[in-house]
């Protein structure tokens, strides 16, 4: 399966070898191999009035994961959702520090954990939604979603060049730039588009205020 992990990720960025025929087929292959690897259904349970998110992600802090996603995560309604964050990055920042008090709970996943126990630690935390924000890049755990941690899993930004094949992703959030319409039949999950646009930009704090869009 590493092999077709390894294409997904620089395939994209391969002049005349990154179509979405060519990286859709990639990832149907790795769906039939993931769906004989055991896959075990999540349990479900009363929200009462809080949902329960996790995240999951190698880039929660100055990355481009992190400068893409913040500004919404902190807009969440507090009352609203717990957050269980699952970060892969392993050093902090002034980025990271923010993700971090966002959390209801918070894990430095180790390098050499598991699938199956990531999976397991998620499925222990009672979900009832996961973002994951690496896909088959660099650090990227989307592959023990096929373990179905969590009732609805949803991916969002972080090596969001393809779908991901994982069974288990029902959802990539997107939006019809990313992805325009008629694409839907090269993913394995269901498009989400939203209407405007599917990242919250963080600008760093030395960027200039944003100038006026220049008209035709």
């Amino acid at each position: 399966m590493q092999d077709l992990q390894l294409l997904a990720t620089i395939e994209p960025y391969a002049e005349g070898e990154g179509d979405a025929a060519i990286l859709a087929g990639h990832a149907r292959s790795l769906h039939r191999r993931f769906a004989t690897a055991g896959a075990r259904r999540h349990r479900s349970r009363e929200t009462e009035g809080r949902t329960r998110m996790s995240i999951l992600s190698p880039g929660l802090g100055r990355h481009p994961v992190g400068w893409l996603t913040l500004a919404g995560l902190e807009r969440l309604p507090e009352e609203g959702f717990d957050l269980i964050v699952c970060s892969q990055r392993g050093f902090e920042d002034p980025l990271d520090r923010r993700f971090r008090a966002l959390a209801a709970e918070w894990r430095d996943v180790p390098a050499g954990l598991t699938d199956h126990d990531l999976a397991e630690w998620l499925r222990a935390r009672d979900l009832d939604l996961l973002l994951e924000m690496g896909g088959h890049g660099e650090g990227g755990r989307v592959s023990c979603l096929r373990h179905r941690p969590a009732p609805v899993a949803v991916k969002w930004v972080g090596a969001q060049s393809a779908t991901t094949g994982v069974p288990g992703v029902a959802w990539m959030l997107t939006d019809a730039r990313e992805t325009p319409a008629g694409f839907e039949p090269h993913y394995t999950e269901q498009l989400l588009r939203l209407p405007d646009g599917y990242v919250c930009y963080t600008p760093p704090p030395y960027a200039r205020p944003p100038s006026r869009p220049c008209r035709p």
